[in-house]
């Protein structure tokens, strides 16, 4: 399971959610709404839980996104003279599109300090 699926099954979710919520209001029935509210509270609960677990394992997240990233940047650096353009088109893309010009710098500065520029 990645985190497309993850993602997929999410927005199935909520949106399941959402038609009921809608349905109960559409019809004004109690019991659509009441089950509309349940749902709704559990998914709070579950969004709560998932932060509560982001925030203690912080480190282990950051420490295991940071060394995939850099693996990626290494293999990048090493395949260039053989002109992998998948890798480099990756890179490209996730530092334009997905992690914005801020977080691209600031990725850039931490894997200049260690080592792992450009040379």
């Amino acid at each position: 399971m990645n985190i497309a699926n993850t993602l997929f099954i999410t927005g199935i979710i909520i949106t399941c959610v959402s038609f009921l919520g809608f349905l109960g209001a559409l019809k004004e029935n109690r019991c659509l709404l009441i089950s509309f509210f349940v749902l709704l509270f559990i998914l709070m609960l579950a969004e709560l839980a998932a932060a509560c677990l982001l925030l203690m394992y912080e480190r282990q997240i950051e420490t295991f996104i940071s060394t995939d990233l850099k693996k990626g940047l290494e293999t990048s650096i090493k395949t260039r003279k053989s002109h992998n353009y998948t890798i480099e088109d990756d890179w490209d893309k996730v530092q334009k599109t997905v992690l914005g010009m801020c977080f691209s710098m600031t990725l850039f500065c931490h894997i200049s300090r260690s080592g792992l520029g450009y040379k």
